[in-house]
């Protein structure tokens, strides 16, 4: 009976590692999408919004532009990564990029790259708080690099910093395991369930 109970316990334990890893890398391959429900705003202030890199806009059948970030790794620490993509803010002269997105669904925020006219102003600089229902809201840095970009007085930054920029949500590669990651649990299930019957049928002879 006491072997019974450790070989059950190792079909267990061989079902929960490989689950496990899928659950970690379920995500890569997936992408994070923003409805940018600010659009009206930022038109009404003469922002342009282009994607960059890998990411690509899309209008809704509600006619606000939807944009998609690839999904590039995931930790077991609730980091999300998003490299090679993202958003463009330019008007007149001046322009202003977000790229990189590194969602932290533990401190419910968003850091990324800034870059201004061209120029590298930091990588990790906070960029988005996440609030009820995944809404986006601008950090106070990222307030700060808007209104000095495009010379917004301070009652527009003010407005700004109460605007839900977006709402995101994120959409797995799959919702179920990989056809070769299943067929791995099944096998070693098959391998680990002759042993157990077999131990268990001895066990019974022996009683």
């Amino acid at each position: 009976m006491k072997l019974t109970r450790i070989m059950l316990a190792a079909v267990f334990l061989l079902s929960t590692l490989t689950i496990s890893a899928v659950a970690d890398s379920i995500l890569v391959g997936g992408v994070t999408q923003v409805t940018l429900t600010s659009a009206p705003t930022l038109t009404s202030l003469g922002l342009a919004v282009a994607p960059t890199g890998t990411a690509t806009v899309f209008t809704n059948s509600s006619g606000i532009p939807v944009a998609s970030f690839n999904i590039t790794g995931n930790t077991p620490d609730n980091l999300i990564f998003h490299d090679g993509s993202g958003l463009r803010f330019s008007a007149g002269g001046a322009n202003l990029a977000i790229s990189n997105f590194l969602i932290n669904t533990a401190t419910n925020t968003i850091s990324g790259t800034v870059m201004v006219n061209g120029a590298l102003v930091g990588n990790g600089i906070s960029l988005f708080n996440i609030g009820s229902g995944l809404a986006l809201t601008l950090s106070s840095q990222a307030l700060g690099a808007f209104g000095s970009t495009f010379g917004l007085n301070q009652a527009t930054v003010t407005a700004l910093s109460t605007a839900v920029i977006g709402t995101a949500r994120i959409i797995p590669a799959s919702e179920v395991p990989e056809p070769g990651t299943l067929l791995l649990l099944l096998s070693g299930a098959a391998m680990v369930g002759p042993a157990v019957r077999r131990r268990w049928t001895k066990g019974k002879n022996n009683l």
